[in-house]
């Protein structure tokens, strides 16, 4: 089941990360003008809340599918965030009054990668072609089998870990231009 060019599953995971974002850029925006230790412990509830909501707002969004996923890839767009969140604090330290610029800006390229390999490049139903910049599933309704072996299939780990060195190119230069200024 697609929405768009998406899987449904890989749709509502970019969906929920996306409000996880949001949500953590809101209260580090709120927390940063807050000067009560009070009012800065609600304004954290604002991104930890949603975060541990975010399994049942996945099951929500796709319990109606035929499709039924193993419970612990619920929390996977929870997992995700809380990658990101801790690579942007890695990336660019609260050292700069900037910071949340970069760290959002940060968040949406990582957003946009994640999208662009979730994405189906391929006509959905006929064909598969995932990965950005580099494939690392595809297939194809024209698959051609010789010997019992597929000519046209397949699925790549090391096009992965490269598709993943990419993002982390991209991040190491943000981070350095960042530390630069």
């Amino acid at each position: 089941m697609y929405i768009g060019r998406f899987p449904l599953f890989g749709a509502v995971a970019l969906i929920v990360i996306g409000v996880l974002l949001v949500c953590f850029v809101l209260q580090g925006a709120l927390r940063s003008r807050l000067r009560n230790e009070v009012l800065r412990g609600a304004a954290l509830c604002l991104f930890v809340v949603p975060l541990l909501l975010s399994p049942m707002l996945v099951y929500a969004l796709t319990h109606d599918a035929r499709m039924r996923p193993p419970a612990v890839l619920y929390w996977l767009p929870a997992a995700t965030t809380l990658v990101l969140v801790i690579t942007a604090a890695l990336l660019f330290p609260r050292t700069k009054s900037n910071v949340l610029m970069w760290r959002t800006a940060y968040f949406a390229i990582s957003w946009t990668f994640l999208a662009l390999n979730l994405a189906n490049w391929c006509n959905p139903g006929w064909c598969e072609h995932y990965g950005f910049p580099f494939p690392y599933s595809w297939w194809s309704d024209a698959v051609m089998t010789m010997n019992g072996e597929t000519q046209t299939a397949g699925f790549s780990a090391v096009a992965i870990v490269a598709n993943v060195a990419c993002m982390a190119t991209v991040a190491a230069a943000m981070s350095l231009r960042f530390r630069r200024r």
